[in-house]
């Protein structure tokens, strides 16, 4: 998807199965993409976790 907000839902749900690697990227993706409001919140929440 080109949209960051489905790139931070995917990387949210990624997440909450602990699956850290995949959230992180999907987080970057994100971002790469323009997703501003909560996927740098999310990611850097989640950095020592992976």
């Amino acid at each position: 998807p080109s949209d960051g907000s489905v790139w931070n839902n995917k990387a949210w749900a990624l997440e909450h199965l602990s699956r850290w690697d995949e959230a992180r990227a999907a987080y970057e993706k994100a971002i790469e993409l323009g997703e501003r409001q909560h996927a740098p919140a999310n990611l850097e929440a989640i950095r020592d976790k992976v």
